[in-house]
């Protein structure tokens, strides 16, 4: 288990005051960009922020970062800040703020490309519509979600015996360990992007959690190397 690989955590720089952690941070800025939203909203126009295959294909790249800042409305908000609140400490105490903010906007990214990607080859399963001419329009994506499933499958790969208990439906309360959880959101994901034309956006999730898988891959490497070479 990652967790008893002395290697992979950094030096800790964690601060025990959680408002001055950069889970805090991430949580804050998404507070205040969607009341930006909301109060002016020509401030943060989606069609350039959002990210779609429409907008990369313009030469938008910056919407692979900007969209992991924007949500549709306030449900989606707490959701997703309650998940980034919930798994958000523990990755960040164990690989540090530059990993851990590493590992989340790159899985953010990682995510967002699978989105986009897909509706090139699965339009109408990943966000993308034909109006009544015939034209293809392409829903631009927000939302934390990807960068929230890299935080699980981070967790969920560091500490895979850990309890949690999770609510069906919002209101049933089942404990599983972080590995079940893990394989569930997968599941769930993949399945979503075959039997759901919602603007759930699976394929992100699904993406996310690649990258989180590939970034503690990464880090691994890395740390390996270094303790290989310290003097």
């Amino acid at each position: 288990m990652l967790e008893d690989r002395e290697y992979m955590r950094e030096p800790s720089d964690y601060n025990t005051n959680r408002w001055r952690t950069a889970t805090s941070l991430l949580l804050i800025i998404n507070v205040a960009v969607f009341l930006l939203e909301n109060i002016v909203p020509q401030l943060i126009p989606s069609d350039y922020l959002g990210l779609s295959w429409a907008g990369l294909r313009r030469g938008y790249l910056w919407q692979l970062l900007t969209f992991q800042f924007l949500h549709a409305n306030l449900l989606h908000l707490v959701l997703n800040s309650l998940g980034v609140f919930s798994f958000g400490f523990a990755v960040e105490q164990f690989l540090g703020k530059k990993r851990f903010l590493q590992l989340y906007l790159i899985s953010g990214v990682v995510g967002g490309l699978v989105h986009v990607l897909g509706g090139l080859v699965w339009p109408s399963h990943f966000g993308v519509f034909t109006d009544a001419f015939g034209v293809q329009q392409y829903i631009p994506m927000v939302g934390a979600s990807a960068g929230l499933f890299g935080l699980i499958a981070a967790f969920a790969l560091m500490f895979p015996e850990r309890d949690l208990t999770v609510y069906l439906f919002f209101v049933l309360p089942v404990t599983v360990s972080a590995r079940v959880l893990l394989a569930v959101s997968l599941g769930v994901s993949i399945l979503g992007v075959v039997i759901d034309r919602s603007n759930v956006a699976h394929g992100a999730h699904a993406g996310g959690i690649l990258g989180g898988w590939l970034m503690l891959r990464l880090f691994a490497r890395q740390s390996r190397r270094q303790a290989e070479f310290a003097p």
